[in-house]
């Protein structure tokens, strides 16, 4: 005998997959023509279909019973940090492994994989002699991705539906995940090395709730919501403000590229002699591969003329060297003296700013005579904000003397980035838009002269009078009495009669037609030939 399976129990969210199914299912079917004819409202409800339709098909990632946002939020906040902290203690046990026990033991290794993954947020390591706050940038894409991942699970476990359900979500998850990380931190102690209580929540908690909140938003698709109370010149500057920070990034990335190519030499050299081994030179490969990102906004600065402080010295465009740098390979790259094509690199960040004002003009109304002076002032404003963001997890401490402070000053590179991207920004929007309206405008002595080749007007139609039947009535013939009842419209052509007459019969009016038709040409006929029949006389004659 055969057991039988049981049946699957109904669940809201199966109905509501097979509702959306026999939606997508009767939904008719729309010709082209009504497509491109369709409103906005209309457009917006196939979208939603669509997507109702998309969502049934595609297999549910969250479970058939909701949860509530507190304990989704909890759950995902304890997920994120487990996930984070398993990676980060994995690795340290691998490189303990690898590379010899020495005076170290097991546990030491799971407190330095504690303490790697409470230094990913950007929280400061603090020594008795020193704080080392410079870490690497690159380390804090884990805790970054892992709170996105996790407040998108969230919001569909949750079934976030406003603004309100996501606010209540991050408020919950980041403070969850604060309080974890403080519980981390403490266990994490490697030996005088530790991360300050505070210092650990306040990370914890900003890296938290920035992840968590992105990604509860993008699930949840509430971004229109977010983004109808920004006003619309707001909007175009932020657009742009995208486009030339992302500008940015390419020329800093650029910058890097050439510099490592130029040193490359002594890059390999300093790795080499450093970590001879496989082991060890996979695990310094690991810790340049952090640092990347950091360079990238030092080289960032090197654009913007404000330099980097290293060793005592700064590094700028227009000159420095003699910086006593640590034994980094990274750090070979960083040139001695600079070329004298060197400030020319400060051009990168004035294109920046020309992409980011033709986006502008392309966003913006064309020829309307307003200037988008909002649109440029938030553009350049934002990218400042974030080039100062940047500028202040790129810079910090490794160790005291000379290398107490290293990297750029942050407040000085916003300011330099903020007025280059100005200086070729501000032009092409405000010329672009001044041309724009210009060519719109044509003044009154570009009109075409009086017997000039000029595009014929539409005659507009005459209105009838509100006391006339427009109906089709029919022609009345010769023997009947009613054709003095009738007129024809010199304008429109359409034969009016008096309100009030009896409906036309539509073959009655063609065979009128016809007849008046056949008569006229019968008449024509005649006149032609009567006046060809003198004519033609003339033309045989012998010219006597």
């Amino acid at each position: 005998m055969t057991a039988a399976l049981p049946e699957p129990h109904a669940t809201p969210g199966d109905e509501e997959g097979s509702q959306a199914r026999e939606d997508a299912r009767t939904v008719p079917r729309e010709d082209a023509g009504g497509v491109r004819a369709a409103s906005a409202g209309s457009r917006a409800t196939s979208r939603a279909r669509r997507e109702a339709a998309r969502r049934a098909v595609r297999p549910r990632l969250v479970p058939a019973r909701r949860q509530s946002i507190p304990v989704a939020a909890v759950i995902a906040a304890a997920w994120a940090l487990g996930v984070g902290l398993l990676v980060c203690v994995v690795v340290a046990v691998i490189g303990w492994t690898v590379g010899g026990h020495g005076d170290a033991t097991f546990g030491s290794a799971l407190r330095s994989g504690a303490l790697a993954f409470v230094a990913a947020h950007m929280a400061p390591v603090s020594l008795p002699g020193a704080t080392f706050s410079l870490l690497p940038l690159g380390l804090l894409a884990l805790p970054a991705l892992l709170t996105y991942r996790a407040g998108r699970w969230a919001a569909r476990a949750s079934d976030c539906l406003t603004l309100g359900d996501v606010g209540l979500l991050t408020g919950t998850a980041a403070g969850t995940y604060a309080v974890l990380t403080l519980i981390v931190s403490t266990l994490g102690v490697l030996g005088p090395a530790q991360v300050t209580a505070a210092a650990a929540v306040v990370a914890a908690g900003l890296v938290s709730a920035a992840g968590i909140g992105l990604g509860a938003l993008s699930s949840s698709q509430l971004w229109p919501a977010v983004l109808v109370h920004v006003p619309t010149p707001v909007r175009r500057g932020m657009r742009a403000a995208g486009v030339v920070l992302a500008t940015l990034g390419v020329a800093a990335g650029a910058t890097v590229a050439l510099a490592l190519a130029m040193h490359f030499s002594s890059v390999v050299a300093l790795t080499e002699q450093i970590a001879p081994g496989a082991a060890a030179s996979g695990v310094l490969s690991l810790l340049c591969l952090g640092y990347l990102p950091t360079m990238f906004v030092w080289a960032l600065a090197y654009l913007a003329g404000t330099g980097v402080l290293l060793g005592g010295a700064m590094i700028t465009p227009f000159g420095g060297g003699g910086a006593l740098a640590p034994a980094f390979p990274l750090l070979a790259a960083v040139p001695d003296q600079p070329s004298p094509l060197a400030p020319l690199l400060m051009l990168l960040p004035v294109l920046a700013g020309v992409l980011g004002g033709l986006v502008v003009l392309r966003s913006g109304r064309r020829g309307d005579g307003r200037l988008p002076v909002i649109e440029t002032l938030t553009a350049a404003g934002l990218t400042g904000l974030a080039t100062v963001v940047l500028g202040f997890l790129g810079s910090g401490s490794l160790g005291d003397g000379r290398l107490a402070h290293v990297g750029p000053t942050a407040w000085a590179m916003g300011l330099a980035v903020t007025g280059l991207v100005l200086l070729g920004l501000a032009p092409t929007a405000l010329l672009g838009t001044l041309l724009a309206g210009t060519a719109t405008q044509r003044p009154a002595s570009a009109q075409p002269k009086v017997g000039a080749a000029q595009v014929p007007r539409r005659r507009r139609p005459v209105p009838a009078p509100a006391d006339v039947d427009l109906r089709v009535r029919p022609v009345p013939g010769p023997s009947s009495g009613a054709a003095a009842s009738s007129r024809v419209d010199q304008v429109t052509g359409v034969v009016l009669l008096p309100a009030g007459g009896s409906p036309s019969d539509l073959d009655q009016l063609c065979i009128g037609e016809a007849d008046a038709a056949r008569g006229v040409l019968a008449g024509a006929t005649s006149a032609l030939g009567r006046t060809w029949g003198r004519i033609r006389p003339l033309l045989h004659s012998d010219g006597d």
